[in-house]
């Protein structure tokens, strides 16, 4: 039997108790972890402030639900061409009822890419990218006047998102134009009946451009009610005002962007997004405008009724 002297016994009993101490620690650790978190969670300044919806948004944004999933077949691309037509045109008449209303921001920066808004907008987009691929299918069967039909299709649903902020914008101009390009090469191979019909689909389209201008003077307006936002865009917090108040109209406003005077401090990205929206825009009017007419001229060469959108002049 091995005999241990008082100092060997003493030694041990503290590595035991050193022991003991780090079992009842690790035992104890998660509890004030938790304990920690929880009061780290409840006295925290929270960095991050959440914007509700306004009610009217709220409304807007639920108006999408039954839309979107009645889109789910299309989305998950099992629908069969005949269905996404119908799924198109269910929401083409959702549109012109007024149950989808533009997703307005809740705040700057907010957009048609965040939260929930961002799936209504990834739906709409899935419709226009089937409609595509359907027409593209009907083209190469040479059945011209379908695949005409399937990218003017395109370019109204791609109309019910526009209005929504300057994101929305942009994505949806470039999309439409991008449609009219393919329908422009059609244009020789389709019926006048078709032709004609576009016109008058077109119409309703032109009417819609005023969206843009809303775009602007909304942001103008939330920039001025957010004090964060007021600070952050400094020298260009007076042209918000104006904006505001009507003084300045959103042609001059993007004219500034462009032409940015020396004492404006860099271009904030809300801003620059702008921009790019406005250059979208302007490339699909002049795209409309350039089929519209070449359509006309096909239906009456003599008298040929000639087409003109507003347009920025910048």
């Amino acid at each position: 039997m091995l005999k241990i002297g008082p100092q060997h016994a003493n030694d041990l009993n503290g590595i035991m108790g050193a022991k003991t101490l780090l079992y009842k620690l690790m035992v104890l650790s998660p509890i004030f972890f938790i304990v920690w978190i929880a009061g780290t969670g409840r006295f925290r300044n929270d960095g991050f402030q959440f914007v509700a919806c306004t009610v009217k948004q709220q409304q807007a944004i639920r108006a999408y639900r039954p839309y979107v999933s009645h889109a789910a077949p299309v989305e998950q691309g099992y629908a069969s061409p005949e269905q996404i037509r119908s799924v198109c045109n269910t929401w083409i008449n959702g549109y012109r009822k007024g149950d989808l209303q533009p997703l307005t921001p809740v705040q700057v920066g907010d957009s048609v890419n965040e939260g929930i808004k961002r799936q209504i907008r990834v739906t709409r987009d899935s419709l226009i990218l089937e409609l595509r691929k359907v027409a593209k299918q009907e083209r190469r069967l040479k059945n011209y006047d379908q695949a005409f039909q399937d990218y003017a299709l395109a370019i109204v649903v791609d109309q019910i998102l526009k209005g929504s902020d300057a994101t929305a914008e942009r994505v949806s101009a470039v999309s439409q134009t991008e449609n009219l390009r393919e329908i422009e090469k059609l244009i020789p191979n389709v019926s006048r009946a078709n032709l004609a019909s576009f016109l008058v689909t077109v119409q309703s389209i032109k009417d819609g451009n005023g969206t843009f201008d809303r775009v602007v003077r909304q942001f103008g307006v939330m920039v001025m009610q957010d004090s964060k936002s007021a600070q952050t865009y400094g020298h260009w917090n007076p042209l918000f005002q104006n904006a505001k108040n009507g003084i300045i109209t959103p042609a001059a406003l993007l004219k500034t962007i462009r032409n940015k005077p020396k004492h404006l401090v860099g271009i904030p990205p809300p801003l620059a997004e702008l921009y790019l929206a406005h250059n979208a825009c302007n490339d699909f009017d002049a795209a409309l405008i350039r089929v519209t007419n070449k359509i006309s001229v096909l239906l009456n060469p003599k008298n040929v009724p000639t087409v003109r959108l507003a347009q920025f002049n910048l």
